[in-house]
């Protein structure tokens, strides 16, 4: 019989710092999980300017919009190659979602 694989949805959750990325990988390999999931995106090639924010991210996020909501949820490929290699370290798989082609691309190459 197999393991079930326990997957920590980081999401956005770590709101665009580094070290609370960090912060959220130690946590999930703590609790005993597998995986952590982030997710990997372009706030450009998601949004424009002009994207209104959906009623419950006005009730909660101050940002006047989708995109520079997004824009400060946005971690760069470097600190994502950092995030890979943190979490080969702690032995814990890495996963992200990406939701632009160009992230699919720099996944693929990790």
């Amino acid at each position: 019989m197999q393991k079930t694989k326990i997957i920590a949805e980081i999401g956005v959750n770590h709101n665009g710092n580094f070290k609370k990325a960090i912060q959220v990988i130690d946590r999930a390999k703590k609790s005993g999980a597998d995986f952590v999931k982030f997710q990997i995106f372009n706030a450009e090639k998601l949004v424009t300017l002009k994207a209104k924010k959906a009623p419950y991210q006005r009730k909660y996020e101050k940002s006047k919009n989708q995109y520079l909501m997004l824009k400060k949820l946005e971690l760069n490929k470097n600190i994502f190659k950092k995030l890979i290699k943190y979490s080969k370290k702690k032995k814990i798989q890495f996963l992200a979602t990406p939701f632009d082609l160009d992230s699919l691309d720099f996944l693929k190459k990790q």
